[in-house]
């Protein structure tokens, strides 16, 4: 009911004000209630509130590493961005090896030959081959980037004949020093057993998986309540990207907050170019109102009815004057590149080229990749330096005057066909055939075992390969009385004729 009669109704906001309950009522609607959206980052792990938070857990593992490890594991469980990058480290280097049998006599001792000989290469190329290293070495790099480094036990399973390593946990390991072979010698606390949680059976059951250093290890906890024990050098080791075994990987994660910050943001934005904001303006007289607080109330929530049931991503709010239409942002012309320097900055704070994963600068991509791949190389080498004083410790070939060395052929991922090519080169001459052949794909104990089946299958003459001077002499290439060209299978033309 309108009222123009003021003073007799004292309708003048001087008079009388609108309570702070009625204003809630007449500036917003469900509809803008139910756009408030909750700005808390959900893309990824909510491990740390800010970089700064990170910055700041990552000085304090100075002290303990524990808090760290646990929320880099967590966070390439459920974050993908972090994910992938601890991926392209550990998957960088093709894992390809051989087995050399190496001789160790002096002068006067007498090396072997013949059967005697290939005994102790076929022992030890099995030997070799159950460590299973194309498995193993790619994780420990994984873990080394992921957790700060990597502690590991060897021990051998006397049923299978072949070494077994087993993965220790980081935050239960520390290094306490340095042996002559440039291996480190490393301590475990036992208290690990009982954090697990297990019964007496499942933990009996774990116990007997173990390496037997382990397992006397854990009897001399249990005896004199000893945590930490040094594992004998020769079995046990680490290798570690720095003195405190600090994931400082997980710095990037900083990076990824901001950027889901930053993703967050721009969804507000674009959502909001869709929004509209529909004002409706009451009329007054004289500056005072001619309708009643009440009344205001109930035309709002009516007309609100109207706004939720025939729009869409409109908010309605009731005030005085006519009714306008305003967007509540202006369509941008401008290219946002905020999110896209955000995206690069991940990959800048931890020391990568952001074109490796969409850049197109192909020599910076180059320089970055091998700069990469020489920081993990090292560690695969140490790893392997290892695996070779524990190999020959466990597999006695010293009455014989040999050892096994085991070694890496140095294959990049992103530039495999170009090694290979250059292997290829070096094998037509007669330099290093085997890691030629190993580098293609093939085990170097099946190396016999591929030669003996295509020879009995007879694929040499059954599948013709083109001639070239790999596969020809010049006897081939020489037509006889008995041999037509199309039998021979080469033409003029071939012949450069």
């Amino acid at each position: 009911m309108l009222k123009t009669d003021n003073k007799q109704h004292g309708y003048s906001f001087k008079k009388e004000r609108i309570k702070d309950g009625d204003t809630v009522t007449l500036y917003s609607d469900s509809i803008a209630l139910n756009n408030s959206r909750d700005r808390t980052s959900s893309y990824g792990a909510s491990l740390y509130e800010s970089h700064e938070k990170i910055i700041e857990a990552l000085t304090n593992a100075d002290a303990s590493n524990i808090e760290v490890i646990k929320n880099s594991r967590k966070l390439y469980a459920i974050n993908p961005i972090y994910e992938k990058i601890v991926d392209y480290y550990s998957s960088i280097n093709k894992i390809r090896y051989f087995t050399t049998p190496r001789f160790m006599g002096d002068k006067s001792s007498k090396k072997l030959s013949g059967e005697d000989w290939e005994k102790v290469y076929r022992s030890m190329i099995d030997g070799v081959d159950g460590l299973n290293l194309e498995t193993v070495l790619p994780k420990m790099l994984g873990i080394i980037q992921l957790e700060g480094g990597v502690f590991f036990a060897l021990y051998k399973d006397e049923d299978s004949n072949t070494l077994t390593t087993i993965i220790l946990p980081t935050e239960y390991c520390r290094k306490i020093g340095q042996t002559q072979f440039n291996t480190s010698v490393i301590s475990f606390n036992y208290q690990y057993f009982n954090s697990l949680g297990l019964t007496e059976d499942e933990l009996k059951t774990v116990l007997k998986a173990m390496p037997p250093i382990m397992k006397d290890g854990y009897k001399a906890y249990k005896k004199s309540g000893k945590k930490w024990q040094a594992l004998d050098p020769t079995v046990a080791t680490c290798v570690i990207k720095n003195d405190k075994v600090v994931p400082n990987l997980l710095y990037t994660y900083g990076a990824i907050l901001d950027y889901e910050q930053y993703m967050l943001n721009e969804l507000d934005k674009n959502s909001q170019q869709l929004e509209s904001l529909i004002v409706h303006k009451i009329p007054t007289y004289q500056d005072q109102l001619i309708l009643e607080v009440a009344e205001m109330n109930a035309l709002h929530k009516k007309l609100s009815k109207i706004v939720e049931s025939s729009t869409v991503k409109t908010r309605l709010m009731t005030t005085i004057g006519d009714v306008q239409v305003l967007p509540l942002q202006q369509t941008s012309t401008e290219e946002n590149k905020t999110l896209e320097k955000s995206y690069k900055t991940i990959f800048d704070n931890v020391g990568l080229n952001c074109n490796l994963f969409y850049g197109s600068n192909t020599e910076s991509i180059k320089v970055s990749t091998s700069i990469n791949r020489g920081i993990m190389w090292q560690f695969l080498e140490r790893i392997i330096s290892f695996y070779n004083l524990a190999f020959n410790k466990n597999f006695d070939y010293g009455q014989k005057f040999y050892q096994a060395e085991i070694q890496l052929i140095e294959l990049s991922r992103d530039n495999y066909d170009q090694d290979i090519q250059t292997m290829r080169e070096n094998a037509k001459v007669g330099i290093g055939i085997t890691q030629f052949i190993v580098a293609s794909g093939i085990k170097q104990k099946n190396i016999e075992s591929y030669l003996d089946m295509e020879s009995n299958l007879d694929l040499v003459n059954k599948i013709k390969p083109l001639l070239s001077s790999n596969t020809t002499t010049a006897a081939d290439l020489t037509p006889s009385s008995n041999k037509t060209d199309k039998e021979v299978g080469v033409t003029n033309e071939t012949n450069g004729d």
